[in-house]
């Protein structure tokens, strides 16, 4: 959907992450505007806020997902 700079590096800290079921369910779910679904949203928004760690430069090795 969106072209992005730095993709595999992204994808290596998010991979498992993105292949776990639950997260690839989220496909199905509408978000803003037709056409972007709530995957789609949080993958960019994951993107992005990865990218503003690593402009500043922050180790993004400790980032850890708590499950509920």
């Amino acid at each position: 959907m969106w072209e992005f700079r730095y993709k595999n590096d992204y994808l290596n800290c998010v991979y498992d992450l993105m292949a776990d079921a639950a997260v690839q369910s989220m496909r199905l779910l509408p978000q803003h505007r037709a056409g972007v679904s709530c995957y789609h949203h949080c993958v960019l928004v994951s993107y992005s806020s990865w990218r503003l760690c690593r402009a500043l430069g922050l180790d993004l090795s400790l980032i850890h997902i708590s499950e509920p």
